[in-house]
């Protein structure tokens, strides 16, 4: 950001219980577009096992998505999309498409991901448990101990209401923002945040952070206009090579 308008934000606090609607829903066309890339690259598998370094693209990316769900505290959808990325490295490593029981159940794990991920938005809850059988039939491939609903105890319970929605979430189309603007600057942090190893972060790479969090903010402002309470004064200003 510009110096005259430079702004030093905390991000918020993420929790199962803080959920931060809006990182999901400006994320959610990224990650619809990821799924049915990995689906498309498990059918091309399915069809012609030369196509096997599809499936590394596929699960470079859901690594990325994986650290995603961690970052916005998702641990279900976390869960099951770190089950999707073991089954697509075991059919990569056995070059085996023949393996017609985990490639049915991969195919069924994404599109459960998929519904998943509409399921939280619409309800603006978290079930995890709802994903178990799906992610212990992908894990038995691999012939790991099943996992139980005690592995979501530490959010609270197996189904977590988001709490203070209301505080949380505005559909972005009522809010008259520059959603393109908004989605560019989350992304761009988040990719910072998501690929830095030491802690160290470059000037450049601290712009970035920073428009995450304003965009982040600006979102909230303007959703507490919507309800009626009194915002911080809140622009979004991104550095000069974002224009």
């Amino acid at each position: 950001m510009n110096q005259s308008a430079q702004m030093k934000l905390t991000a918020p606090t993420l929790s199962v219980t803080d959920f931060n609607l809006p990182s999901l829903h400006l994320l959610h066309d990224e990650i619809i577009v990821t799924l049915k890339d990995t689906e498309i690259h498990l059918s091309e598998f399915n069809d012609d096992n030369s196509q096997a370094p599809l499936l590394l693209d596929s699960i470079t990316v859901l690594k990325q998505l994986s650290c995603i769900f961690e970052l916005i505290s998702l641990v279900g959808a976390e869960a099951l999309n770190t089950a999707i990325v073991n089954g697509l490295q075991r059919l990569y490593d056995n070059g085996d498409n023949n393996d017609t029981s985990l490639i049915m159940d991969l195919s069924e794990a994404i599109m459960t991901l998929d519904r998943y991920i509409e399921f939280v938005l619409l309800t603006e809850s978290v079930e995890p448990t709802l994903l178990l059988p799906v992610i212990n039939k992908l894990n038995a491939h691999g012939q790991e101990t099943p996992i139980t609903a005690d592995y979501f105890a530490a959010f609270g319970s197996s189904s977590v209401i988001i709490a203070n929605p209301e505080q949380n979430f505005q559909p972005l189309d009522e809010l008259n923002l520059d959603t393109e603007l908004l989605t560019y600057a989350y992304r761009s942090g988040l990719g910072v945040a998501l690929l830095n190893q030491d802690g160290n972060v470059s000037p450049d790479d601290q712009q970035k952070l920073d428009a995450m969090s304003a965009a982040c903010a600006l979102i909230a402002s303007n959703t507490a206009v919507y309800f009626g309470k009194r915002p911080p004064q809140l622009s979004l200003t991104l550095p000069r090579y974002y224009r």
